[in-house]
């Protein structure tokens, strides 16, 4: 692979990353929810959750994985990896926003259809 396919590949596997730690805390989160709320770790609610809050774990964790075995750009201070620094004005990631936001969601309708 040439230099910049290199480290534009890496950057959508840090996006991609970034993605799946999101998903990951926010099932997380929801797990935390689910137990705090029926205190019942038996209950469909909480396996549900719990299943999904794995499933992101191990999404999250195989990405990790692929993006520290993806070679590094051997050129000092390439122009296609550095990074600038993020603007404040800058708004969130529409997908990522998407993800976070359809998670509860996707959990709600996985359960209703166990019933």
């Amino acid at each position: 692979m040439q230099t910049k396919e290199v480290c534009d590949t890496r950057r959508m596997l840090e996006q991609r990353l970034d993605i799946l730690r999101a998903q990951h805390d926010e099932a997380y989160a929801y797990l935390c929810h689910i137990e705090e709320k029926f205190q019942d770790t038996t209950s469909e609610f909480y396996q549900g959750a719990y299943a999904m809050y794995k499933s992101a774990e191990q999404a999250r964790t195989k990405a990790e994985g692929e993006y520290n075995l993806f070679p590094y750009c051997p050129i000092p201070g390439c122009p296609y990896h550095t990074k600038l620094p993020k603007s404040p004005h800058k708004t969130t990631n529409k997908s990522a926003q998407t993800m976070k936001d359809t998670l509860p969601l996707l959990v709600a309708n996985k359960l209703k259809n166990h019933f």
